[in-house]
């Protein structure tokens, strides 16, 4: 969290906090479980502690965070009726944006989706793939095709959805599936192919919704 004053469409420091905390859980830069401290990310983001209080606030009533006396602030583990949720949401309102997407997508987004889905592969095949940049490339190919949509609102749905949903998910989903999904959602958007686009968008997070329950019940029997 390097950036340290607040963007200009943010009215108030706790907005900001509270923004740029959100991203923060959504990259996985906090495991489930893990304490937050106020003091060092108000040290971090520069601000006093007061409105880092109202952003941790903010987002323990989003379900995003529990406050707990004499344990202070931790990050929320998502609890499966929780889980079930959100991949119906991401599963309604991502391929929903697909079927958008494959009307109004411009040929240089479509560049911009090979060029992405490129960089995705090579670091799928690497002996020990980055994860993190695996994440980072993932988001950047999701959401060119969310933009392509067309509808700005539909956006922000998707993005508060994604912002609840685990990003672990290049620890449980195989690599090949993503590879293969992904190219199968260019191949469709670049054919104008609504219905398809929309059938692999949807197919493609509910795999992964349900290879996340498997995981976290396969890890509570350990």
């Amino acid at each position: 969290m390097a950036e340290k004053e607040p963007a200009p469409r943010f009215q108030t420091k706790s907005a900001y906090a509270a923004s740029v905390l959100r991203r923060a859980l959504a990259e996985g830069r906090y495991a489930a479980g893990e304490r937050l401290m106020a003091t060092q990310l108000a040290r971090d983001l520069g601000f006093s502690m007061t409105p880092v209080r109202e952003a941790l606030m903010q987002l323990a009533n989003d379900g995003l965070l529990e406050i707990a006396p004499h344990r202070g602030v931790r990050v929320a583990d998502i609890a499966d009726d929780d889980l079930v949720d959100t991949y119906v949401v991401r599963a309604i309102v991502e391929s929903a944006a697909a079927r958008l997407a494959a009307a109004r997508i411009r040929p240089e987004e479509i560049a911009q989706l090979r060029r992405v889905h490129r960089q995705f592969v090579d670091a799928a095949s690497a002996r020990d793939p980055d994860v993190a940049r695996l994440r980072e490339l993932n988001e950047e190919f999701h959401f060119i095709i969310y933009a392509a949509a067309g509808s700005p609102l539909l956006r922000r749905m998707i993005r508060t959805a994604w912002t609840s949903s685990p990003r672990d998910t290049f620890g449980v989903l195989p690599l090949k599936t993503a590879r293969d999904d992904h190219g199968a959602l260019i191949e469709a958007l670049e054919t104008r192919d609504g219905d398809r686009a929309e059938d692999v968008m949807r197919e493609h997070i509910e795999e992964s919704a349900k290879l996340l329950r498997l995981f976290k019940k396969s890890k509570r029997k350990h």
